[in-house]
């Protein structure tokens, strides 16, 4: 019988409540190490994963060096929130496909899966949702056209620059973490990161090379 850890949390009971498509809602009973317990610990769990475990992607789209963002009605909060286009993995999908497609079904932009770059893996939100989200960035092709999808409460695909990105952000008006984390991520490893790089070859061809003295 395999030995379990001394600080390890007990799933002792799963009962699920609730489902539909996408959800399985669970109740579960949970012990602590130091013997605390939780009787109806709610779980939110998406049907599908792939076989690293994420459920879902959510992709930043950048054309012409702006970003690309949805603004839709979220029943939860009843309020429009401004998000990068996301959707849940179908089955047998994997991320870097799923975010090619959701990002054609919700804003009509192509690419190609060679222009899809990682910025990493998330948890939504730990608290609730057993979700891990793989975020990306596409590079668009520059003449697309974008369109709202038609997917329920689906208002409005805007192209906006860094600077208007930010003051967004700075405003109140985009509060959506999976969104920001993923501009962070992409601004982070590759924004500054050719900044950097310009800095320095400009440094290096300005300057002089040293002359030799005469004797």
């Amino acid at each position: 019988m395999k030995r379990r850890p001394a600080n390890a949390f007990v799933l002792e009971k799963r009962v699920r409540a609730a489902q539909n498509m996408l959800f399985d809602i669970y109740f579960d009973r949970v012990t602590a190490p130091n013997g605390e317990r939780v009787e109806r610990y709610l779980v939110v769990a998406p049907k599908t994963r792939n076989k690293a475990g994420i459920t879902g992607v959510a992709v930043l789209p950048i054309v012409n060096g702006r970003y690309g963002l949805l603004r839709l009605y979220r029943h939860p909060v009843a309020d429009d929130v401004w998000e990068i286009p996301r959707g849940f993995m179908d089955r047998g999908e994997d991320a870097r496909g799923a975010a090619v497609r959701e990002l054609e079904e919700e804003t009509q932009l192509r690419c190609r899966r060679s222009q899809v770059k990682s910025l990493g893996m998330i948890y939504p939100e730990a608290g609730i949702l057993a979700a891990r989200v793989q975020l990306f960035a596409a590079d668009v092709a520059n003449d697309a056209v974008p369109k709202v999808g038609a997917e329920f409460g689906h208002r409005e695909f805007r192209l906006v620059t860094g600077r208007e990105f930010e003051r967004m952000i700075d405003a109140g008006a985009i509060r959506d973490p999976t969104t920001l984390v993923a501009y962070f991520q992409y601004v982070r490893q590759f924004v500054r990161g050719r900044a950097d790089l310009r800095r320095r070859l400009s440094k290096n061809s300005t300057r002089q090379p040293k002359r030799k003295r005469i004797q």
